[in-house]
This record gives structure tokens, C-alpha cells and sequence, in this order.
């Protein structure tokens, strides 16, 4: 008796991992929902594509904020459609927060690189800190 069972219980077994390999529908094993937005590109060369957060389009720095003071007015200087860093009033960050993001960064370096460490221009572009704490990675670029 012991025996056909153990048998029984064998087949089974068999017949399980027989469906199990059996090919299904992608729709079986895949989430389908929610459903992307579709991204546009941009309509001309060097424009943002459609689902992008523009957080410095040369005009304003209406999207940052000062790191150690969020209340502060302090910001960075702006000319000629150009964010240059104030060494005096330290770091700046975005207002808005986010977690999964692509970057898109342009920037410029002095023509004539002179001196050494951080005042041979880019100090960096810090990514999930926050304030007085870096807890991300820098792009020392």
C-alpha cells in the first residue's frame, strides 16, 4: 500500500513538472500594466523630448534652491543665459525631488584650466544627497 502510493505521489509529481515546462503566453508570466506614456522626441536638435523636466532653460534658477537654507533667496549667478557657481553661498539643489530619473547635464569649462582640486573649474554634480550629507555619488567631470 505504502508502495503505490509513493508511486502515485511519483506520477504526479511527473505530471507537474511536465505542465510546468509546458511554453505559455507572455501575458502569463508578464505585467502589462500601467501602460508607459509614449515619449515624443524633440522637435528640433537640442530641444527636450516630451516628458522631460526642464530644470534650467538660461532664464531663471526658479527651480533651485540654496542646499543649507531652502527659505533663502540666495542663488547662484546667472548671465547671459549661464548658471556660474558662488563659491560664498555653497551648494545649490533642485526643489523637486525625485527618485528614478535619466540626467541630461550640459556644462562648460573654463577655457584656460589653471590651478589644482576644485578650482580647476566643474566641482561636481551630486546625485541623491542631501542636505550636509552626501549619501550618492559625484560626477567629478
Amino acid at each position: 500500500m505504502k508502495r503505490s502510493i509513493l508511486i502515485v505521489a511519483m506520477l504526479a509529481a511527473n505530471v507537474m513538472i511536465v505542465q510546468a515546462q509546458q511554453p505559455g503566453k507572455p501575458e502569463d508570466t508578464e505585467v502589462w500594466t500601467p501602460v508607459p506614456a509614449k515619449v515624443s522626441p524633440a522637435k528640433v536638435p537640442g530641444a527636450a523630448p516630451s516628458d522631460a523636466i526642464v530644470l534650467f532653460d538660461g532664464k531663471d534658477l526658479d527651480q533651485w534652491e540654496n542646499s543649507a537654507d531652502a527659505a533663502s533667496a540666495e542663488k547662484w549667478k546667472l548671465s547671459d543665459g549661464i548658471m556660474t557657481v558662488d563659491k560664498s553661498m555653497g551648494d545649490i539643489q533642485t526643489k523637486e525631488k525625485f527618485m528614478d530619473f535619466q540626467l541630461h547635464i550640459e556644462y562648460r569649462i573654463p577655457e584656460n584650466i589653471t590651478g589644482s582640486g576644485q578650482g580647476r573649474g566643474n566641482s561636481g554634480i551630486f546625485l541623491a544627497a542631501l542636505p550636509g550629507v552626501l549619501v550618492g555619488m559625484s560626477c567629478k567631470c
